[in-house]
C-alpha cells in the first residue's frame, strides 16, 4: 500500500541518475532518505546453506569480502555486473550524502550492521559525516529480528534503536533460510519496511523539521506534542495528502491556482504581476527559516489572497553543478 506517489527510475543508468538529480534540483527538498540494496553486499552469502527439497534455489556464493569489500577479484562475469551495478549505487549513495550535508539538506541512509556496504571504498568517504543507530525490525512490526543500522546527520533518528527482547509468547519470529511458502530466500522478504517502522521514520522526519521552525500546514497539527506517536491521519496530513479520518481538516490549497515558471535566473521575467484580482498591496518581504537561509530565497507574502515567490539565487538541495 503506497502513501504517496512512486516513481522508479534505474539508477544504474545516467538517464535515472540525471532524472533524479532533475527533482532532486527541486528547492522543496531538504530531506533525503537512502536504502541502497545489499544484495551483493550480504555477509549472508557466507554462511553455508544445504538443499533440502528438490527445486530449492542454489546458496548464493560471497561476491566481497572484508579485503575485497568493492568485489572479490575472478568473479564470474554474472557476478562482475552484479557487483558493478550495485556499486554504481554505492558511488551515487556517496554523492548524495555528500551533496546533502554540502546544501543543508537531512539524509538518512540505511543498511544491514554487518553489511560490507559500509565497508566499500565509497562508504568510507563520507562515513565520517555520519552518525549511528542500531535497530532489530522484529521491533518495529517485521517478522523476522534483522539487524539495521541507519546513518543520519539530524540526531532525532538516535531513538529508533529498539533491540530484540527475545522471543516469548507475545514476541515470536519466523525463521531465516528457504521460506517454504515462496520457496524464496527469508532476507529477500524482509527488504519492505514493516508499517511500523514506515511511521517512526516519517515522524522523526517531521520532527526534525519541528525542531528547526519549519512548521507544517494544517492548524490541527500543532497541538500534536512531539514526543506523541503520530496517527496515521497525521502523518498523512503532514505529507501533504487527504487524511482518510475526519480528526483532521482536509488539506485543501489555500489558492485557487499556482503558476510556476522554471528556468535559468536570467531567463526568468525580473517582474511578475499577479492574476487580476489578486491583492498585492499588503505584500512584505521575509527570509524563509536560518535553516533554509542558506539557499537564497526570499518569499514575498501576500497575506490575503496571494502569494509571490521571488528566486534571487540558488533554491535547490542538489544544484544543476552537482550534476
Amino acid at each position: 500500500m503506497h502513501l504517496a506517489p512512486v516513481a522508479v527510475a534505474d539508477l544504474t543508468t545516467d538517464a535515472g541518475v540525471s532524472l533524479l538529480m532533475q527533482w532532486l534540483s527541486n528547492e522543496n527538498v531538504i530531506r533525503i532518505f537512502l536504502a541502497p540494496p545489499c544484495v551483493s553486499a550480504s555477509r549472508a552469502r557466507s554462511i553455508p546453506l544445504k538443499r533440502k527439497h528438490l527445486g530449492d534455489p542454489p546458496a548464493p556464493k560471497p561476491l566481497r569480502s572484508n579485503e575485497h569489500p568493492n568485489g572479490l577479484p575472478g568473479l564470474r562475469f554474472i557476478d562482475r555486473l552484479k557487483i558493478s551495478k550495485a556499486n554504481k549505487l554505492y558511488f551515487l549513495t556517496a554523492k548524495l550524502i555528500q551533496g546533502a550535508v554540502d546544501h543543508g539538506c537531512f539524509f538518512v541512509v540505511e543498511n544491514l550492521q554487518f553489511s560490507l556496504f559500509w565497508q566499500t571504498t565509497f562508504i568510507q568517504q563520507v562515513v565520517h559525516l555520519m552518525q549511528f543507530t542500531i535497530f532489530h525490525s522484529c521491533m518495529y512490526g517485521s517478522s523476522r529480528p534483522k539487524r539495521t543500522m541507519p546513518g543520519f546527520n539530524v540526531e532525532e533518528f538516535a531513538v529508533i534503536n529498539k533491540q530484540c527482547v527475545g522471543v516469548s509468547k507475545s514476541h515470536k519470529h519466523e525463521a531465516w533460510g528457504i521460506h517454504k511458502g515462496s520457496n524464496k530466500f527469508a532476507t529477500s522478504l524482509e527488504t519492505a519496511y514493516p508499517m511500523g517502522l514506515a511511521r517512526i521514520i516519517a515522524a522523526q522526519f517531521v520532527l526534525a523539521l519541528q525542531r528547526r521552525g519549519i512548521r507544517m500546514p494544517p492548524d490541527a497539527l500543532a497541538g500534536i506534542n512531539e514526543l506523541d506517536n503520530l496517527s496515521l491521519s497525521a502523518m498523512r496530513a503532514q505529507t501533504g495528502l487527504q487524511p482518510k479520518a475526519s480528526k483532521l481538516p482536509p488539506v485543501i490549497s489555500v489558492y485557487s491556482c499556482k503558476v510556476a515558471l522554471t528556468g535559468f535566473q536570467t531567463d526568468l521575467p525580473q517582474f511578475w504581476h499577479p492574476p487580476e484580482g489578486a491583492i498585492t498591496d499588503q505584500c512584505q518581504h521575509s527570509e524563509r527559516p536560518n535553516s533554509l537561509a542558506k539557499r537564497g530565497q526570499t518569499v514575498a507574502t501576500c497575506t490575503t489572497t496571494a502569494a509571490l515567490l521571488l528566486p534571487t539565487g540558488r533554491g535547490d538541495c542538489f544544484g544543476a553543478a552537482d550534476h
